[in-house]
């Protein structure tokens, strides 16, 4: 396609042209995509009832003086990020594609034997899908990747590592692996003036740099694990009552905090928002009480769209996985969406599969 930008104007018009750039979307590409306001989707197949349902509920909840109406201030909806807008497939989630371009494919990090080995380790365990043989290490070992950085050195680090090409999709790097079914989703909702939060168990600044220059939201709507931070030469454990000099330096820590999954969600979503959701959207079991917490909202007739990693070609997917929460969402009531049936495209019609050796 030779004019990228007059696709985007079309989208924002609602015109049918698909997306067929020769590469996927630029990240600056992908901040410009502009959903109407309508709910007529161009990356969502006609007849997907999961969007139905969507359009359906924000159309009642735009409805002023009807029984569905939602006034702004409480038209609230949370995202997770991994496996829910953002591929967490290739081979496993961003974070840990920076730590092993961090530890074993850049020598000039000079990593020593002991991480190189665990960094080794930690990497075949993702490969073959055994995350939780390492979930004891894991934590520790990724802050160690970014310990000691200003804002400056971790913004620096990390762009090199997001132009990196995607494990196992071609035409892809890992900035723009945005699924842009739900980033078509997301701005259709902020067309029709609901709050949107990212809540995703990614450490915070990992989801910061993933967001920035792609979502149009302030950071403060990123919510995230979270670590410790200190001064650049500075123990400020021990020295408690220093004060911060005008020539001092924020620096990310080396201890994390804690996950934010699962019912954390819902607790952080309380500390940070405020205001119970009416939309949560997810894919995982680390959402299913961010999705509780939505349908909890009996006001607005809260409700929560389950993503499944159904899709086994144009995509990584885990049919074992697809179906547990497929049962899930059948279960608590939970709209499921299928990555397979339901979106017309997940990356652009270029992005393909690498077939496997």
């Amino acid at each position: 396609m030779k004019n990228f930008k007059s696709t985007l104007i079309a989208l924002a018009v609602a015109t049918a042209m698909p997306f067929t750039a020769a590469q996927a979307a630029t990240r600056a590409e992908l901040y410009e995509i502009k959903a109407p306001a309508n709910g007529d989707f161009q990356y969502w197949n006609s007849d997907s009832q999961a969007k139905k349902k969507l359009v359906d509920f924000v159309k009642g909840a735009v409805a002023e003086g009807s029984d569905t109406f939602i006034p702004v201030e409480d038209r609230v909806a949370v995202f997770d990020l991994d496996g829910t807008i953002y591929c967490e497939t290739a081979p496993t989630y961003f974070g840990w594609v920076m730590y092993f371009d961090r530890f074993l494919a850049n020598p000039a990090n000079n990593p020593s034997f002991k991480e190189r080995e665990l960094a080794s380790y930690i990497k075949a365990e993702w490969e073959k899908g055994n995350s939780g043989a390492v979930n004891a290490q894991q934590n520790a070992a990724l802050v160690r990747a970014t310990a000691g950085m200003t804002q400056q050195e971790f913004d620096s680090y990390i762009q090199p590592v997001l132009d990196k090409p995607v494990e196992g999709l071609t035409n892809l790097t890992y900035g723009s692996a945005f699924y842009l079914p739900m980033l078509e989703v997301i701005s259709y909702l902020q067309q029709n003036d609901f709050q949107v939060y990212m809540v995703s168990a990614s450490e915070r600044e990992i989801l910061r740099a993933l967001c920035k220059g792609v979502l149009h939201l302030p950071v403060s709507s990123l919510i995230a694990s979270d670590i410790t931070y200190s001064v650049k030469g500075v123990d400020i454990t021990k020295d408690t009552d220093y004060v911060f000099d005008d020539d001092d330096q924020v620096v990310m820590g080396d201890k994390f905090l804690g996950e934010n999954g699962g019912i954390t969600k819902v607790m952080t979503i309380q500390r940070a928002i405020g205001v119970q959701p009416v939309l949560a959207f997810g894919n995982s079991s680390g959402d299913y009480s961010m999705f509780n917490y939505a349908m909890a909202n009996k006001k607005y007739h809260g409700q929560a769209f389950a993503l499944l990693c159904d899709d086994t070609e144009r995509e990584n997917g885990n049919l074992k996985k697809a179906e547990k929460v497929k049962q899930n969402a059948d279960k608590y009531g939970w709209t499921p969406v299928s990555m397979k049936n339901d979106f017309k495209t997940i990356y652009g019609d270029n992005v393909k599969k690498v077939p496997a050796l």
